[in-house]
């Protein structure tokens, strides 16, 4: 509440709760990269306790020491005003979620236990250790990201549970990139690859040039010394990238025959395709070009491929055919003829990949397998997604493709930082309250939704959205978003098979030192 400093004045006010008051620090650039810095500096004091390899702490302290010196010098959340005001603005309206004061942290602590898995991999650490630092990442941003897609789903500013993005998209490639070196824990060009993509997606973030409602305001000296850190990386990355082909014995054209090589190859297929539309744009913004977001029918005609390819391999592996044929069929039922032939298809993908993967025993990650088996059921039903758009009368109920919505009333609920109207709808019995929000500090307004799941629908969600009214009657948008639940049950199984797989690492890692001891 000192409101002195420029950051507490833009982004906080005495009336918010204290938790959205404190996720006010990284709700701008200067803070977020303060807090950036100082997480990166606890991974940083981690691994040097952990390992005795000097190449990984060496990136990572110069890392700590290129974003430290970019917060002392452009990016100074310690500014101060000569003319303090009385109060402060708030968070902007599309951050006051109660969301903003977990998502951020738990990404950010993803993306930098990416970067400290790459500087393990580019440095002489233990393949057990490398496997374990993938795995925390893994988990991490599985948590990150679906955090971040749940609270994209009930809060309309964001464009839907997966817009693609250009800045969510940056922490899906770092994902791709950390999953696949699960599978190839050895691999040098994926873990410079990784650390290129952490350092370019935290520039993307905060440089302004890519047209994006996640990114923050541009500002010409903290683009040009984020800029200078991402072509510094991408140049040392590129050295250790020409070392590593000279110290190859032979190189070889044969793709990998093993099935988790064949698995780290398809992740990183993917990651490069994330990484092309994502990118795209700011290169464009180079010559002067468009810098709007490449439209999500890119990624979806590339990627969908091929993860039919890597349901193929996995089944392959898994030689579990039957299981996997009843998976398959569960998975086209659950998905639903409204999700079309083709998401029909990616359903019983989803459910092969999970049917074979719970028939196995003795493998820890085996649990993250369902859960993207689960989690790909949950996309392929939401292409079903239905929509609806209607002007009721008050007390008069009102047939919507077999759903009954009854409108009640508009509460106001005026206020100084900010003023409410609460519409009360009723929809198959189930009392709801959407309401429109006026931001007086920020002079804007936002629609937030309200819903209900019914208890026949494994999953399903229906959105109720207040678009306007009067004493009479009122517009409303309702949703009907089947089996969106799997999407959280199955990122909530891949982070937990993350953090079994970690937990069986540690295991043996710690029976291979008692072996060397004895």
């Amino acid at each position: 509440e000192d409101w002195s400093y420029a950051l507490v004045v833009d982004q906080t006010r005495p009336d918010l709760a204290w938790p959205l008051r404190a996720a006010g620090l990284w709700a701008g650039p200067e803070g977020s990269l303060l807090l950036w810095t100082v997480m990166l500096a606890l991974a940083l004091s981690a691994v040097v306790r952990r390992t005795s390899d000097r190449v990984g702490p060496a990136l990572l302290g110069g890392l700590t020491a290129a974003y430290g010196t970019t917060v002392a010098v452009v990016a100074n959340p310690f500014e101060r005003l000569s003319a303090p005001p009385s109060a402060g603005l708030g968070l902007q309206p599309v951050l006051e979620h109660e969301a903003m004061t977990w998502h951020p942290p738990i990404l950010y602590a993803g993306m930098i236990a990416a970067a400290s898995a790459a500087a393990l991999g580019l440095g002489g650490a233990t393949v057990v250790h490398r496997r374990r630092a993938w795995l925390l990442a893994c988990g991490l941003l599985t948590v990150g990201l679906a955090t971040g897609a749940r609270w994209a789903h009930v809060e309309l500013g964001w464009g839907g549970y997966w817009a693609w993005d250009p800045v969510e998209n940056a922490g899906l490639i770092v994902w791709l990139l950390s999953a696949a070196a699960v599978h190839r824990p050895r691999s040098t060009p994926i873990a410079a690859l990784t650390l290129m993509a952490v350092v370019w997606g935290t520039t993307l973030t905060r440089i302004g040039v890519v047209a994006s409602v996640h990114a923050f305001a541009d500002d010409e000296p903290l683009r040009l010394a984020l800029l200078g850190i991402a072509v510094f990386v991408t140049a040392t990355m590129a050295l250790f990238m020409a070392l590593f082909m000279v110290r190859l014995r032979r190189v070889t054209t044969q793709l990998p025959t093993s099935s988790r090589s064949q698995s780290a190859l398809m992740l990183t297929i993917a990651a490069m395709v994330v990484a092309v539309g994502t990118f795209e744009p700011a290169v464009e913004a180079l010559f002067g070009g468009d810098t709007a977001a490449i439209a999500g029918t890119y990624y979806t005609r590339l990627l969908w491929p091929l993860v039919m390819v890597a349901a193929a391999l996995c089944l392959a592996s898994d030689r579990q055919p039957i299981k996997a044929g009843v998976g398959a069929l569960a998975g086209v039922l659950l998905s639903g003829a409204g999700a079309g032939v083709f998401g029909m298809v990616v359903g019983a993908a989803g459910g092969a990949i999970a049917g074979s993967a719970l028939a196995l025993r003795g493998r820890p990650g085996r649990l993250a397998h369902v859960g993207l088996g689960v989690f790909l059921i949950g996309v392929a039903a939401t292409f079903g997604t239905q929509r609806a758009s209607v002007t009721l009368a008050v007390d008069a109920p009102v047939d919507i493709g077999g759903v009954v919505a009854v409108h009640r009333s508009i509460d106001l609920r005026p206020g100084t930082a900010r003023s409410e109207a609460v519409a009360r709808i009723e929809v198959d019995g189930h009392a709801l309250e959407p309401s429109i929000v006026a931001y007086h500090t920020r002079s804007r307004r936002t629609s937030e939704m309200d819903e209900y799941h019914p208890w026949a629908s494994i999953g399903g969600t229906r959105q109720v959205i207040f678009v306007d009214g009067d004493a009479e009657r009122a517009t409303y948008q309702l949703y009907w978003h089947p089996r969106i639940g799997l999407l959280w049950l199955g990122a909530a199984l891949v982070a937990l098979g993350s953090a079994v797989a970690f937990v069986s690492q540690q295991l043996v890692e710690r029976g291979s030192t008692v072996v060397d001891r004895v």
